[in-house]
């Protein structure tokens, strides 16, 4: 007798293929992935999404990024952007090959971020705002930024137009799961944890001002300014928005394993 009858087989391969469809979605218009390791679980900051390349690591008054073991999973590495002694500066990535990429200044282009953020708090950090990732230009008129507040509160600025924020806020020294996916038509969306938290102020359709400036993680700007105080891990930059279900995926991807059940030895044999 077959193991599964003609309706479980369908409906088995009904559930494989839901499952590759989101897989696939997931992953078709990813320009950058940095997992911050290689195949071989060694440090890397090799791009592994479709445009390829390395990160350029640039440091400021000799303070550079960290590899930390510190990760959401409990595997492979994490990257730890330390702060200079004001917290004006620190250290940035810069992304391979995107002067060009996600100018978000036509109908109809998108873009998605997500990534692990394990977020030290406000400490002296001379403005409201902390840079995740950014393509905004040195005198904020033009491109857009990605960034988390003194509050803790996720925000996007576009240059020379605004920016909207985050009703729900990320918490201090835990590893987080922080996402936002915007179309130009009209639909920002910001998620925590792979939980879609409403914006305080809704955005419609917008046209940012592009620049040729590079995309720059973990400060804002072009410059060294206003760092991120904490740690990144798995950065993900698509040119589309991700609808909510692959978001919760990509948090269910890196989440630890769950302990084994406790179970009972069995008694010795006498």
């Amino acid at each position: 007798m077959n193991k599964y009858s003609h309706s479980q087989l369908s409906r088995l391969t009904l559930s494989a293929a839901v499952l590759l469809s989101v897989t696939t979605a997931a992953r078709a218009d990813l320009l950058y992935h940095f997992p911050f390791e290689n195949a071989a679980g060694e440090k890397s900051l090799a791009n592994t999404g479709k445009v390829g390349g390395d990160a350029a690591a640039k440091s400021v008054d000799g303070i550079e990024s960290e590899f930390t073991r510190n990760t959401p999973s409990g595997r492979g590495y994490a990257l730890s952007f330390p702060m200079s002694g004001n917290c004006q500066g620190g250290p940035r990535l810069v992304l391979p090959q995107s002067e060009g990429k996600l100018l978000l200044n036509k109908p109809d282009q998108a873009m998605t971020i997500a990534v692990w953020l394990k977020w030290r708090g406000p400490d002296k950090h001379p403005s409201f705002e902390q840079g995740i990732v950014n393509k905004l230009s040195s005198n904020s008129k033009t491109g857009w930024s990605f960034v988390i507040t003194d509050k803790g509160n996720l925000a996007f600025m576009i240059g020379g137009i605004g920016q909207r924020f985050s009703a729900g806020t990320v918490p201090l020294n835990v590893w987080t799961h922080v996402a936002m996916t915007l179309k130009t038509n009209g639909g920002l969306r910001f998620y925590i944890n792979g939980q879609d938290t409403p914006l305080t102020m809704e955005l419609g359709p917008v046209k940012c001002l592009p620049n040729d400036d590079f995309i720059n993680v973990a400060v804002q700007g072009q410059e060294f300014y206003l760092p991120v105080n904490g740690a990144l891990d798995d950065l993900r930059i698509y040119d589309e928005a991700l609808p909510a279900d692959d978001i919760e995926m990509l948090v269910k991807e890196n989440q630890p394993a769950p302990a084994p059940a406790f179970s009972q030895p069995a008694p010795a044999a006498k």
